[in-house]
């Protein structure tokens, strides 16, 4: 799984760098021949919406019609977005062909062109995150018998070997006043730095009266302040929850997703995994004693390992 993650990453680089680009630096060389130091993904940004359009992708089908470079319009590249000679070759995502668009080098190959006759010179650097990845697990209730720490034991147990677990207590935290954020208590620093060590976080929560439990979204709060200073922006972020009810935490968990949301996690929404706990579902060892429940839960882990390796790749951990 990983690897197919790395070798396509891998692929692109290759081709990157047949078309006059090497690794391990990074950089636009912009108007009034200023370098702009800028990270991986910003990179794509400065490029497209500087000087092209982007091309279809050939894994989906489909196209973007290119913005008009700043500073006034024009043709896009020859033959416009989704022209033949600017795909990238073979299952390769239109950012590729963007960064070939972007860098200015001799006529004829692939067909694409820089579309600005001023210099880009830009250089990308792939950051290739290897687990095993530390992630934070943040349970909803505070009950020691809760059927989520259960649940939480569980998907340990069933997790790739890529991730270590570690739970994140806030049962210490107290309620979030603003009046504390000019002194701010330990405790909450601690909490802060628990959750800025994770590489990836993973919330196990029951749903309290549609919602979520008041702790939890207390300790959201001490994480996302003083202003400014939030440790949940650029998270990879997993949601589950059980309950008895029939419809699994779902309600509590779009409450959760929004929360989230705003403060810019990023949250793996598929698959989405509601769990209708029924007693002997988990055992007191966190065995998932129902097949289909067994396979289902691998399968949620397996998929946020490789959503969380994505977005390390994407957004690199400091």
């Amino acid at each position: 799984m990983y690897g197919d993650v790395r070798a396509e990453l891998r692929g692109e680089l290759d081709d990157i760098e047949q078309a006059g680009l090497t690794k391990r630096e990074r950089g636009i060389r912009g108007p009034q021949n200023t370098v702009v130091d800028v990270a991986d993904h910003d990179v794509l940004n400065f490029c497209a919406n500087n000087y092209l359009g982007l091309a279809d992708d050939p894994r989906s089908g489909g196209g973007a019609p290119p913005p008009p470079p700043r500073g006034g319009g024009g043709p896009g590249p020859p033959g416009g977005p989704g022209a033949a000679g600017c795909r990238a070759p073979g299952p390769r995502p239109a950012a590729l062909c963007i960064l070939r668009q972007c860098v200015r080098r001799p006529s004829g190959v692939d067909g694409c062109a820089a579309r600005s006759t001023q210099e880009v010179h830009m250089k990308i650097e792939i950051i290739e995150h290897t687990p095993p990845y530390r992630l934070g697990v943040l349970i909803g209730s505070l009950s020691t018998a809760s059927i989520n720490r259960l649940l939480a034991k569980a998907l340990e147990k069933l997790a790739p070997a890529e991730f270590e677990f570690s739970e994140i207590d806030y049962s210490r935290l107290p309620l979030y006043n603003r009046d504390l954020d000019a002194d701010y208590p330990q405790v909450a620093l601690d909490f802060k730095e628990s959750v800025r060590q994770a590489d990836a976080l993973l919330f196990v929560t029951p749903e309290y009266n549609r919602s979520i439990p008041g702790p939890l979204k207390n300790a959201i709060d001490w994480g996302s302040r003083p202003w400014g200073t939030s440790v949940w922006a650029d998270k990879p972020t997993g949601v589950i929850g059980a309950s008895g009810g029939s419809i699994g935490t779902a309600v509590g968990q779009q409450t959760l997703r929004s929360t989230l949301s705003f403060l810019n996690a990023r949250q793996m929404t598929s698959p989405e995994a509601y769990i209708h706990f029924t007693p002997g579902l988990i055992d007191a060892d966190g065995e998932v004693t129902v097949e289909s429940t067994r396979e289902f839960l691998t399968m949620f882990m397996e998929r946020f390992a490789e959503y969380t390796a994505r977005v390390l790749t994407v957004i690199p951990r400091p």
